[in-house]
């Protein structure tokens, strides 16, 4: 769910199987808080450690970027 307390399910949608995407959190700052590589299409993000406030998540593959944004609230 959008906005978030605790956990964000992340759905990569690819047609690409077995690649790997890398997932970052970035604050409007551009500040990097979280990064990850995985092969997986489906990952739980925890986002207890953030402060409300909105975030962009962005999914990196084969040089493409897709971001979008993501609302924690406490």
């Amino acid at each position: 769910p959008n906005p978030t307390k605790e956990n964000c399910l992340l759905n990569i949608q690819s047609e690409f199987t077995n690649e790997e995407f890398q997932v970052s959190i970035v604050d409007l700052s551009g500040r990097v808080l979280f990064t990850t590589s995985t092969l997986q299409k489906q990952m739980q993000l925890s986002t207890t450690a953030f402060s409300s406030g909105i975030y962009i998540v962005q999914v990196k593959m084969k040089g493409n970027i897709s971001a979008k944004k993501l609302f924690v609230q406490r």
